[in-house]
């Protein structure tokens, strides 16, 4: 190799190693990791966009809110919930949309508690978010009183569901005057089929 060439063997930075960004001097320096080498696809755009990943969002604010944490201790997630196993032995074994109503009811009535507390809970968030700020349609604020409220709607419709398969088994209309269990009387016969009155 002659004096005057130069070596390209060796690298004198990452492989992946990117132009300076003219955004650089304004982003975060946890975006200096996301390039195309072991990140996964959020992250590649987060490197591309500027913008930050959910994980970095979580992150930084667990950081900000490193006081809040300490002095509140919280219990190891998840939290309780019921087990559902029992309900999913039964529903495997029922034979009839009856069967199944009365699973799911009893799902929804062993459930009820904790899911009203999960929505008392995103109500009372609602309040800490945008303190000063209006309310619009794509606020964080009305967006967690649609998860609030999304929570109770979920489990009316359950419920509907249970009440209207009880009530196509149960309560199908009548006529008037019929019992449950009664066969409706026989239609007066036709007049047009009739025997015709004697002649005079």
């Amino acid at each position: 190799m002659s004096p005057s060439t130069t070596s390209t063997s060796k690298t004198t930075g990452p492989r992946n190693a990117r132009a300076p960004n003219r955004k650089a001097s304004t982003l975060n320096p946890d975006f200096e990791l996301y390039d195309n080498a072991g990140r996964d696809a959020e992250q590649i755009h987060s490197h591309a966009t500027g913008s930050a990943t959910v994980a970095d969002l979580d992150r930084w604010a667990r950081r900000d809110a490193a006081g809040l944490l300490a002095r509140h201790r919280f219990p190891e997630p998840p939290l309780d919930a019921p087990d559902l196993r029992p309900y999913l032995k039964a529903l495997d074994e029922a034979a009839t949309p009856v069967d199944a109503a009365v699973v799911t009811s009893a799902v929804l009535s062993a459930s009820e508690a904790f899911v009203g507390a999960l929505s008392d809970y995103l109500l009372a968030a609602s309040h800490c978010y945008e303190h000063n700020a209006p309310s619009s349609a794509d606020s964080p604020r009305t967006a967690a009183w649609r998860a609030a409220s999304g929570l109770l709607a979920s489990m009316g419709e359950a419920a509907r569901a249970v009440e209207t398969t009880l009530r196509q088994e149960y309560d199908t209309p009548a006529r008037p005057g019929v019992h449950p269990g009664q066969k409706p009387p026989a239609p007066p016969p036709n007049p047009a089929s009739g025997p015709t009155a004697p002649r005079r």
